[in-house]
């Protein structure tokens, strides 16, 4: 099997470009032959030609621009973080440095882990509509020296008392699960969103299912206790709040609403979600992920 090393020069305002030397050099190191890149491009050339471990250095957006133009039968990915959003590294590495990430991972038996799209776009870690979306759009125009999950804590202060709630009707798994007013939809195949808010405590990267949060009470009251309770995961107690573990999911909206898909932003009033397939991928917490 060959080994590619793809990152983003861009990811985490230079951080990639560091990551990256520190990795070529310990694959020199252990005498592992390798290619470098920063165009999926090559990726995607290189996995229709064969079997390719992929170390992709950056942040979420990497890993999702990477996963919408990769083969899923030739790919085992390595994912180190660098970037400003590092949620999915969260889960499959723990805290660990991008060092002790290389170097636990590298050897690890490769583990399965469930791919998701929503209107045909891929993604890895989750996906947010409504205030969700607002967020992650309103964090995307920040400046970039903040980390991640204080450009989500800023967007989150900002809109937190003007979004507005949207008419939705849900179906899960082919049956209507709930219809009236929203506030917000998170679907999530891992645990984290926005630099560490645990948003679906209960999620596995390789369950087969998509782990759903609908918040349909949205008053004053209930917004503060949801922003500030989201961080450990302790929030899907609170009333209002509905979460499922579906294998597919239907969201039509009364209007256009802002949504993202590993923080890349899009947006639309009909969403259909689906699974995937899976994808090879190795790293420090293999159990984390069953």
């Amino acid at each position: 099997m060959q080994t590619l090393i793809f990152h983003n020069p861009l990811a985490g305002s230079g951080k990639s470009g560091r990551v990256c030397q520190y990795v070529q050099s310990e694959l020199d190191r252990l005498d592992i032959s390798y290619k470098t890149t920063e165009r999926a491009a090559d990726v995607a050339l290189s996995l229709e030609q064969g079997p390719t471990r992929v170390i992709a250095i950056g942040g979420d957006g990497t890993f999702n621009h990477l996963i919408n133009r990769a083969v899923f039968s030739n790919l085992t990915l390595l994912p180190i973080s660098a970037g400003t959003g590092n949620d999915l590294a969260r889960v499959i590495h723990g805290t660990l440095h991008p060092g002790k990430q290389l170097e636990a991972a590298l050897f690890a038996e490769p583990a399965p882990m469930d791919v998701w799209e929503v209107n045909g776009v891929r993604f890895l870690e989750g996906c947010g509509i409504g205030f969700d979306g607002v967020v992650a759009h309103a964090a995307l125009r920040m400046w970039k020296g903040f980390s991640n999950g204080m450009r989500y804590v800023l967007a989150v202060a900002r809109h937190l008392f003007t979004a507005q709630k949207f008419q939705a009707r849900v179906t899960a798994d082919n049956r209507m699960c709930y219809e009236g007013p929203l506030f917000m939809l998170s679907a999530g195949n891992g645990q984290y969103a926005g630099g560490g808010f645990k948003l679906w405590p209960a999620a596995s990267l390789s369950d087969g299912l998509l782990d759903v949060l609908l918040v349909s009470r949205a008053d004053v009251r209930q917004r503060i206790l949801y922003a500030t309770m989201a961080r450990k995961g302790q929030h899907v107690a609170l009333p209002g709040m509905h979460y499922l573990q579906v294998k597919a999911l239907h969201l039509q909206a009364d209007c256009e609403l802002l949504m993202h898909a590993d923080g890349e932003p899009g947006r639309g009033r009909d969403f259909v979600f689906r699974h995937a397939g899976q994808v090879m991928v190795q790293g420090a917490r293999p159990a984390e992920m069953r």
